[in-house]
């Protein structure tokens, strides 16, 4: 018998199998496909979730900045801040409770994005704002206040299907011109104070020479920069309301940022304080250089680097009276959200 072999038969039946090899891997990939494409767009849904509530974060940041400085404006409006009777910590921490009552209003609160209303972030206070005394413990007055800590919560939203939830603890705090940096700093070892370049702090230049006497006191209730001579003679005062930075000139054949002449002179500086030279007090011991925040003098033979100075904190000690005018008389404009202690939990 003869047999025929069948060509066409033969390669319609491979091109069967073929297709049918390719239409079984293909519905075996379509799952992991599906899958993988969900992924990706439960991943790009998470972090735009993340950017929403970090948009959150940032709204909260400027509202809150904005309490601050209605109390600093209504601080510097009440005569006890002219008048020097109160203590500036004591009257911005009222001042600030005051904005605080509609803080809590305010909250909660949603913002929708106008280009997508799906996409939003809600902020909210989980816990009441607390305040810090300078003893570090947790108080309900403003009896010698330190900061407050403001608790948020904000809670970034996606199509209604992504969401992510970011807690912050803003800090309000007296801002100071200086940060600890460890091993650095005045030629010492270990944690030291570095001082801000002062030629990048806001001060008021004062180029005319400053001579007090005869009881005569000089108040300023911003940071200066003194060019010129700085002389205090008896019973002068010289107060300034932050930061001070003193060029000093040569006097007594010798270069002094300031002299004092004479008995019971005073010079109060509430914030930190940079001496070109070193500070004459006369040799009565009855002179007194009272500051609050840190003292540095300028390194011989540099031109911008800046040792601690603490022997003139500690020449003379100020009176309980001189040390409490120093707490009463600083540039309350300082005040603010300290950044370098916003802590951020994702």
């Amino acid at each position: 018998m003869k047999y025929c072999k069948n060509d066409r038969g033969y390669v319609l039946l491979n091109v069967l199998i073929i297709i049918i090899l390719i239409i079984s891997f293909g519905m075996l990939l379509i799952p992991k496909t599906i899958n993988t494409s969900i992924q990706i767009q439960k991943n790009e849904g998470n972090t735009q979730a993340k950017d929403m509530s970090e948009m959150g974060i940032h709204y909260t940041h400027a509202y809150l900045q904005s309490l601050v400085s209605k109390a600093i404006e209504e601080s510097k409006k009440d005569t006890r801040y002219m008048n020097n009777t109160i203590n500036h910590d004591t009257l911005f921490c009222e001042k600030l409770k005051v904005q605080f009552s509609y803080f809590n209003t305010f909250f909660p609160k949603e913002i929708r994005m106008d280009a997508n209303q799906n996409h939003l972030f809600q902020i909210r206070n989980f816990e009441p704002y607390s305040i810090t005394a300078k003893n570090d413990t947790k108080v309900t007055t403003c009896d010698s206040f330190k900061n407050m800590t403001v608790p948020i919560e904000s809670i970034g939203k996606v199509e209604g299907k992504s969401e992510k939830s970011i807690k912050a603890f803003f800090v309000i705090e007296n801002k100071v011109a200086t940060e600890t940096v460890p091993g650095t700093g005045g030629g010492g070892t270990g944690g030291s104070t570095v001082p801000v370049d002062p030629n990048i702090l806001p001060l008021v230049n004062v180029t005319n020479p400053v001579k007090l006497s005869g009881q005569s006191t000089t108040q300023m209730y911003s940071s200066a920069h003194f060019f010129s001579a700085v002389i205090i003679g008896g019973n002068g005062k010289l107060m300034i309301g932050g930061n001070a930075w003193f060029e000093g000139i040569e006097a007594h054949n010798k270069p002094y940022s300031v002299t004092f002449n004479g008995n019971n002179g005073i010079l109060i500086i509430s914030g930190d304080a940079y001496f070109k030279y070193s500070v004459d007090l006369g040799g009565t011991n009855t002179n007194y250089v009272c500051i609050r925040g840190n003292a540095y003098r300028l390194r011989t033979g540099t031109t911008n680097t800046w040792d601690p100075y603490p022997e003139i904190k500690t020449a003379q000690t100020c009176p309980p009276l001189i040390e409490q005018q120093v707490e009463y008389f600083y540039d309350i404009s300082e005040w603010g959200i300290i950044e370098s202690n916003l802590n951020v939990i994702y």
